[in-house]
């Protein structure tokens, strides 16, 4: 099988614009709903500017298929700053 990472959050694929010190993030089960994915919260405690934020992984035998589950995956996640 075959891993493929994704960066999230989405709002510019992979990093989050703002500044906050209570970043929080929700819809965590709709985003582990999707089978061989798993989420990687980096724990970081603050935006300052643009960060990237943790990584969805997607494992499933071809790319195409990774590439789509981790994308809804990455959807689904709500990051609020």
């Amino acid at each position: 099988m075959r891993f493929l990472v994704f960066l999230v959050p989405t709002l510019e694929r992979g990093n989050e614009k703002g500044d906050s010190e209570q970043v929080s993030f929700g819809q965590l089960d709709k985003v582990l709903a999707q089978p061989n994915t798993q989420l990687r919260l980096f724990g970081k405690p603050a935006v300052a500017g643009k960060r990237r934020m943790g990584v969805v992984l997607a494992r499933v035998e071809d790319v195409e298929s990774a590439r789509r589950i981790a994308c809804d995956a990455v959807d689904a996640l709500e990051v609020t700053l």
